[in-house]
C-alpha cells in the first residue's frame, strides 16, 4: 500500500513537473515570439500536406514557415514564405509570396492546427467569365487553378469542422494582389496591380470588401466594394464606391460604360446592386454620383459638347419592370441649370450582366425637364442641331440679350440601346418664361427689344406670347410668334405684334428698308404727329433663302390726334381719327379730321402695283363756310361771299402707265401717260353767292 502511495506521489511529481516545464517552455516560446517570429520549418510539410489536393490535381510546397503572436498576443499565427502550387506532374501552377494562417487555439487543443484566417499577400489572380459563369483562379492558368481558389470558397462557405485543417475557416483575405480580369464575353483583358479583398462568414452566409486601383495611361481609378450573400436566398448585395473615375478612359476597359464617355468630368460616389445568384439575374439596384468639373461630349450637342461645374445623378432599377427610374439629375452648366425626372423603360437585366444589349433593343424615355436661368445669346450651345432644325436656326439667330428664366419640358423619346443614340421621338411639349429679350422679327427691320413674355411648345409648333417690349419708340403690349410645322420638312414663321406709341416712330418702322412705304407714299415721319395702336403681321417660310418680295406684311391700326402740316394748299390737317390698312400691295386710310379747319371724311388709297392703272386716289368730304372758304382760297376777291354753307365732295385720283422700255430708270424718266383726274361735287342749295 505505502508502495503504491509513493508511486503515486511520484506520478503527481513528475506530471507537475511535467505541466511546469510545459508552461515554463510555452512561456519562453511566448517571450521568444514577442521578440519576433519564431522560425519554425517543421511546420512546412503539415501546410503541404493540408493544402494539396486530396486527389493529386494540385500539390503545395512551401518554403519556409515561421511561428507569430497575433491579436496583441492572443492567438497564433503561422506564416508561411514562398508557396508555389504544381501540377501533377510537377510543372508550376501557381505560386505565392507569403500566407498567414491564424490559428484555431481551441482546436489546437484537440491536437488539430485548424486556421480560422488565411490572408495570401500578393498572389497572381484572374477573374475569368465565360460562358462557364464567373470563376476566380490563382495563377496564370485559370482552368487548372480554379480548383484552388473554388476549394477555399467551399471551405469557407461550408459548415465549420475543426477537424479539417480549412474547415474552420471564417475569412480568407487577399493582399496586394496582382488581378487579371478577363472578360470574354465582352473582349477584353485588362489587369491592376493593387487589388485587395476580405471575404468572411456572417450569420446566413457571408460578406466582404475589396479595393482596386486600376492603372489607365498616367490615371488611377479607385473603387472600393462591399458585399453580402445570403446562403438561404440566394440574394447578393453589392455597393460599389467609386472617387473621381475619368468615364472616358474607363470605358477602354469595360465597353459597357462606352455611352457614359460622353462624360469627360470626374464621377464619384455609389451604386447598389442586388443580384439572384440562383438565377444570374439583377434584382434591384441604386446609383447615387455626382461630377466635378468637365464636359458632356456628344455628336448630338451643339460643337459636340457643353461645359458643366457640377452634376448629381441618382436613380433606382426595377428590373421586373426592365425600368430605370431617374429620381434626379441635375446639371449645373456654367450658370444655368438644368434637373431632369425620367423613367427609362426596356433596361434588361440580363443584357445589363452581359455587359451588351441586342443590335435591334430600344430604350423608352418618359422625361420631364427644367431648365432655369438660361442666357438667349447661349441657346445655340445647347440647343440640339438634328432637333427642329430650321426652327433653331431661326430663333438662335434672331433672339438673343435677355434671359430665359424658367423653361419646362417634356419628352417621350426612343434611343438605341447599343450607343444611346435618337431612333425616335414620340411626343414633345413644354414651355418657357423669359425676359429682356431681343427679337428680329425680319432683318433689317428694327428689332423688338426689352421684350417680357412667355412660350409653348410641341411637336408641330413653337407659339411665342410677349407681353411688353420696345420696337423703336413703340411699346409691345402683346401679340404671338408662331414657327410651324416643326414635324415637316419646311417651317413657316407667323408675326403678330401689337404695339402702340408715337405714329412718328411706327411710320420710321414702315419706312425701313426695304419697304420704305413712307417714302413711297411721300410721306416725312418727321412730319406727323399723333399716336397709333398698331396690329404688325409678317409671315414667311425659315429657308437661308427666303427674300422679302417672299415675305407676307400687313398692318393694321388706329391713329388718333393725328396732324400733318402742309397737306393741301399749303394747309395742315389736324385732330384725325384714322383706320390705316397696309399690305405689301396699298395702304388704305380712311377716317375723320380738319383738313384746313374743316371737319372732314377722309380717304386714301395707295396701290404700291397699280390696279387697273390706278396708282392712287385721294377723297376728302366736308361742309364749307365762308371763313374756311377764304381760309383755304386767300386769293379768293374779298367780294365773293356765301350765305350759309355748302357740302364739297372731291376726289383725285393718280393713273400710272408703264414706263418707257427706252427710259433709263435710273435717271428718273417720268412715265409715259401718266395723268390725273379730279371729280368734284358741290352741293349748293344750303348756300347763297355773292360776287
Amino acid at each position: 500500500m505505502r508502495v503504491a502511495r509513493r508511486c503515486c506521489r511520484l506520478l503527481l511529481r513528475g506530471v507537475g513537473f511535467l505541466i511546469a516545464g510545459c508552461l515554463l517552455a510555452l512561456i519562453l516560446l511566448v517571450l521568444r515570439m514577442a521578440s519576433g517570429p519564431l522560425p519554425l520549418d517543421a511546420l512546412a510539410p503539415l501546410l503541404d500536406s493540408a493544402l494539396s489536393a486530396a486527389d493529386g490535381s494540385y500539390v503545395v510546397h512551401v518554403g519556409h514557415t515561421e511561428l507569430s503572436l497575433a491579436d496583441r498576443g492572443a492567438s497564433l499565427e503561422i506564416l508561411a514564405y514562398d508557396a508555389r502550387v504544381d501540377h501533377r506532374d510537377g510543372s508550376l501552377l501557381a505560386s505565392v509570396p507569403e500566407l498567414t494562417f491564424g490559428i484555431n487555439t481551441l482546436s489546437l487543443l484537440h491536437g488539430v492546427v485548424a486556421p480560422t484566417r488565411i490572408v495570401i499577400i500578393g498572389p497572381r489572380l484572374r477573374l475569368l467569365r465565360d460562358d462557364g459563369g464567373l470563376r476566380v483562379a490563382i495563377g496564370d492558368d485559370a482552368q487548372s487553378s480554379n480548383n484552388i481558389a473554388a476549394a477555399l470558397i467551399d471551405d469557407l462557405i461550408g459548415p465549420l469542422d475543426r477537424r479539417r485543417f480549412l474547415a474552420s475557416l471564417r475569412e480568407v483575405s487577399l493582399r496586394e494582389a496582382n488581378l487579371v480580369v478577363d472578360d470574354r464575353y465582352l473582349g477584353t483583358v485588362w489587369h491592376t496591380r493593387r487589388a485587395a479583398a476580405t471575404l468572411r462568414r456572417v450569420a446566413g452566409g457571408f460578406a466582404g470588401d475589396a479595393s482596386l486601383a486600376i492603372e489607365i495611361d498616367d490615371s488611377t481609378a479607385e473603387m472600393q466594394a462591399g458585399f453580402r450573400y445570403a446562403e438561404g436566398t440566394h440574394a447578393a448585395d453589392l455597393r460599389i464606391d467609386v472617387a473621381d473615375w475619368d468615364m472616358a478612359k474607363l470605358t477602354r476597359v469595360a465597353p459597357p460604360l462606352k455611352p457614359l464617355a460622353a462624360l469627360n468630368a470626374p464621377m464619384s460616389g455609389s451604386v447598389q446592386l442586388t443580384i439572384d445568384a440562383a438565377a444570374q439575374r439583377i434584382s434591384g439596384g441604386r446609383a447615387d454620383l455626382t461630377l466635378g468639373s468637365g464636359t458632356i461630349d456628344r455628336p448630338e450637342l451643339p460643337g459636340g459638347t457643353v461645359a458643366i461645374n457640377s452634376a448629381q445623378f441618382r436613380a433606382s432599377y426595377d428590373p421586373a419592370a426592365a425600368r430605370v427610374t431617374l429620381e434626379k439629375l441635375a446639371l449645373d452648366l456654367d450658370g444655368p441649370t438644368l434637373q431632369v425626372k425620367a423613367t427609362i423603360d426596356g433596361v434588361d437585366s440580363g443584357a445589363l450582366l452581359a455587359g451588351a444589349f441586342p443590335a435591334a433593343a430600344e430604350l423608352g424615355i418618359d422625361a420631364k425637364a427644367e431648365v432655369d436661368d438660361m442666357p438667349a445669346n447661349s441657346l445655340d450651345r445647347y440647343w440640339p442641331p438634328g432637333v427642329a432644325h430650321n426652327a433653331r436656326e431661326w430663333v438662335t439667330a434672331n433672339i438673343r440679350d435677355g434671359v430665359v428664366d424658367e423653361a419646362d419640358l417634356t419628352t417621350k423619346l426612343r434611343l438605341h440601346a447599343a450607343d444611346l443614340a435618337l431612333a425616335g421621338i414620340d411626343a414633345f411639349g413644354g414651355s418657357l418664361r423669359m425676359h429682356g429679350l431681343t427679337v428680329v422679327y425680319r432683318d433689317p427691320l428694327p428689332p423688338a427689344t426689352a421684350v417680357d413674355g412667355t412660350a409653348t411648345f410641341d411637336q408641330t409648333q413653337m407659339t411665342l406670347h410677349p407681353t411688353s417690349g420696345a420696337l423703336k419708340g413703340l411699346r409691345v403690349g402683346g401679340g404671338t410668334i408662331v414657327i410651324t410645322d416643326l414635324d415637316k420638312v419646311d417651317q413657316y414663321i407667323d408675326i403678330a405684334l401689337d404695339v402702340d406709341g408715337p405714329i412718328r416712330d411706327a411710320l420710321e418702322v414702315l419706312d425701313s428698308k426695304p419697304f420704305q412705304y413712307a417714302q413711297q407714299v411721300g410721306l416725312d415721319p418727321s412730319r406727323v404727329e399723333g399716336t397709333a395702336a398698331a396690329h404688325l403681321n409678317f409671315k414667311f417660310m425659315l429657308d437661308h433663302r427666303t427674300t422679302f418680295d417672299d415675305v407676307v406684311f400687313g398692318a393694321r391700326a388706329a391713329l388718333s390726334g393725328v396732324a400733318l402740316r402742309k397737306v393741301v394748299l399749303g394747309r395742315d390737317l389736324s385732330e384725325g381719327n384714322l383706320q390705316l390698312r397696309l399690305d405689301r400691295d396699298a395702304l388704305r386710310l380712311d377716317g375723320t379730321a380738319r383738313l384746313a379747319g374743316v371737319p372732314s371724311t377722309l380717304s386714301w388709297l395707295e396701290n404700291f402695283k397699280p390696279r387697273n392703272g390706278v396708282r392712287s386716289r385721294y377723297t376728302a368730304k366736308g361742309r364749307v363756310d365762308e371763313p374756311a372758304m377764304h381760309d383755304l382760297l386767300p386769293d379768293l376777291s374779298p367780294d365773293f361771299t356765301i350765305g350759309g354753307a355748302f357740302d364739297v365732295d372731291a376726289t383725285m385720283t393718280n393713273f400710272a402707265a408703264a414706263t418707257p422700255a427706252s427710259a433709263n430708270r435710273k435717271s428718273g424718266a417720268a412715265a409715259a401717260g401718266a395723268r390725273s383726274e379730279v371729280a368734284l361735287q358741290l352741293d349748293l342749295k344750303d348756300a347763297a353767292l355773292a360776287v
